[in-house]
């Protein structure tokens, strides 16, 4: 072995970031006649090699007489690789490589999603064929409804998260998946660097239907082995995995703060895992600044609806998807504008994409391209999870009865969604026979502030009630069914 010193010959915002070349199929290792490289102190024009192999503790292990002309920092998530604020490791995804561990495990299971990937070019091609002729099958979807269990796995109070942390994550969601958030709704004043036209209401709402908790003696949780997702190792089986998405909330190695699992795996460990401090919003109660404003579980649920990493995990790569452009790796951190790819085309970087790396005050947006290539999961493997409504929650013992989800009306539940917002908030009305109902919106002092009448069917109404003309604050929202019954639950309006 023979060491050189390097150091990072491509700084973005002035973090040491490091780019590995990482492939669709499993990398070998071979830990015979290898050449080693490690990464200090002075700067070298090299380029990670073809051949490259492996990475550990910063250490470049590639194929000897490799030819290098450039080395790049970045980080990829498909390689064992993390990055460094102050002296914590943090692993922004894990994704890619739990994916090629499996596909060491059961190499069918790359044969699987490739015919996925094929499967949704098609459905995709189609679609954009039935467009351009005018035919029914090229026009936009409505909302498809999501129902989601969370098994928090705890061995500390700690990572034993509140209702409320639970709350914020399902709220950051929604609004993400509904192009919402608070960056679109205040789009000229956040940078878009020239993409707003491609931002895409993904029209998927997510439905908290169950909170499990489970005690483990587990001190961290490995994702190679989804150890988590597994009563017997500590963890916790999902329930239902083959229509409900099941998130993990749980304390992982490595610094990882997520992943998930794509499509066309097995069922038993389906589902997206979140360290237990990056999950929710830190009004919610989440820890892990600065990835402390759910947008770990966005980027991770994207990859779970079959979507890649923007730059397509490799120098330059494919991600699948027409509208997003190419980049030469990931971002970090909170890229200043005008950022510019250095591929093919000089365009800028799409860096505030959900499939980019940066921090989660700085990503907010997925494209219309993405949604397509969604959409085409959500055909292909993903049908089962979509519904045309929430199904009523299954309450548990350990819910919180301030944040859970009320049951009297009409022997069914009243779900207003999300609890927390800045502009729409959704309601699900309940009710045994068809009608008129009224939506009340209460000040704190009992004053009414907005009032509506709504016509309900037997069943369940859904309506959008704009909170968006309103102040900072607390408020009770009163919904009377047409049964006569009510029920008010509180509402928190942060613009």
């Amino acid at each position: 072995m023979q060491n050189i010193q390097v150091v990072n010959s491509n700084k973005r915002d002035s973090q040491l970031v490091v780019q590995m070349m990482a492939y669709r199929k499993p990398l070998a290792f071979h830990p015979d006649n290898n050449f080693k490289y490690v990464i200090n102190n002075s700067e070298k024009p090299m380029s990670p090699p073809k051949e490259l192999l492996h990475l550990t503790n910063q250490n470049f292990i590639f194929k000897k007489n490799s030819y290098m002309k450039k080395l790049y920092l970045f980080f990829a998530c498909s390689m064992i690789l993390g990055f460094a604020i102050g002296q914590k490791k943090i692993v922004r995804c894990y994704s890619q490589e739990h994916l090629q561990h499996q596909i060491k495990q059961d190499p069918e299971r790359g044969s699987r999603l490739e015919a996925l990937d094929n499967r949704v070019d098609e459905i995709i091609a189609n679609k954009s064929g039935a467009a351009a002729k005018g035919k029914p099958g090229g026009t936009p979807r409505s909302v498809v409804y999501i129902p989601v269990v969370v098994n928090v796995v705890f061995r500390t109070t700690a990572e034993n998260i509140s209702d409320a942390q639970i709350q914020s994550q399902i709220d950051v969601l929604n609004k993400d998946f509904t192009a919402t958030n608070k960056e679109v709704l205040n789009s000229g004043s956040y940078n878009f660097a020239g993409y707003f036209s491609l931002v895409a209401d993904c029209k998927i709402q997510f439905c908290l239907n169950k909170v499990v908790r489970k005690a483990t003696t587990v001190t961290a949780f490995n994702p190679n082995d989804d150890g988590v997702k597994k009563t017997a190792m500590g963890g916790q089986d999902p329930l239902n995995p083959e229509t409900m998405l099941n998130l993990w909330s749980c304390n992982m190695v490595g610094g990882i703060l997520g992943y998930a699992q794509f499509p066309g795996g097995k069922a038993p460990t389906d589902g997206v895992v979140i360290l237990y401090g990056a999950f929710g919003t830190s009004a919610g109660g989440a820890t892990e600044a600065p990835y402390d404003e759910g947008r770990t579980a966005t980027h991770e649920i994207g990859h779970w609806l079959g979507l890649r990493h923007i730059w397509g995990d490799r120098q330059c790569g494919n991600d699948f998807v027409k509208d997003t452009p190419e980049q030469d790796g990931p971002n970090f951190d909170c890229p200043a504008p005008g950022l510019t790819s250095t591929c093919k085309r000089p365009v800028l970087e799409q860096y505030m994409n959900y499939m980019d790396y940066v921090v989660d005050l700085c990503m907010y947006m997925f494209t219309k391209g993405q949604l397509s290539r969604m959409d085409g999961y959500i055909a292909a493997s993903r049908a089962p999870y979509c519904l045309n409504a929430c199904p009523a929650p299954a309450l548990t013992k350990t819910a919180n009865p301030q944040n859970r989800i009320a049951a009297s009306l009409a022997g069914q539940q009243l779900l207003v969604y999300p609890t927390i917002t800045g502009d729409l908030t959704n309601l699900v009305i309940p009710s045994k026979s068809g009608g008129r109902g009224d939506i009340v919106l209460l000040s704190q002092s009992g004053a009414i502030v907005k009032r509506q009448r709504v016509v309900l069917t037997s069943g369940n109404t859904y309506f959008k009630l704009n909170m968006g003309d309103l102040p900072n604050g607390i408020y009770l929202i009163k919904v009377v069914n047409a049964d006569g019954r009510s029920e008010t639950q509180k509402l928190v309006v942060q613009h």
